[in-house]
């Protein structure tokens, strides 16, 4: 008998929070940081032929010095593979 009443006080106290949440939160303005990741997913989204990885405007360079990394990775592999042969 105990549980039944510890339940329906649960249930009375989670219908209570979740009808009072719902009033409140249409209250409320949005947070500034969610405003502004709306703003950068529609900046990815746009269709201007650009591929995803390359929207941003430091994109470019990150990918230069990406291909330089894997040159250089290359080399030195090249070079360990003549040494040891």
């Amino acid at each position: 008998m105990n549980n039944v009443k510890t339940v329906s006080r649960l249930a009375q106290l989670s219908a209570r929070q979740i009808t009072s949440s719902a009033a409140n939160n249409s209250k409320m303005e949005v947070h500034p940081g969610y405003k502004q990741l709306k703003e950068l997913q529609k900046k990815y989204q746009a269709n201007d032929g650009k591929p995803v990885h390359l929207k941003r405007p430091g994109d470019k360079a990150l990918l230069y010095l990406t291909f330089a990394g894997c040159g250089a990775g290359l080399v030195g592999v090249a070079q360990l593979f003549y040494q040891l042969s």
